[in-house]
């Protein structure tokens, strides 16, 4: 097996605040789906998700 890529999954408590944040930083941000976007800059990439509900990482709304 050999990796070409590894990419990490970051959760956001607001999805469209942190598209608006990575973009404003020079990110090139691109849809993967409805809760999920690929954030890229140069050769350093990740993906951002809008399930932390799922993930249960914050409670609260």
């Amino acid at each position: 097996m050999q990796a070409h890529d590894i990419r990490v999954f970051m959760p956001c408590k607001n999805y469209q605040q942190s598209c608006d944040f990575y973009q404003a930083l020079g990110f090139n941000v691109e849809p993967a789906s409805a809760d999920l976007s690929i954030a890229t800059s140069g050769e350093c990439s990740f993906f951002y998700t809008n399930r932390v509900k799922l993930l249960g990482i914050y409670s609260g709304s």
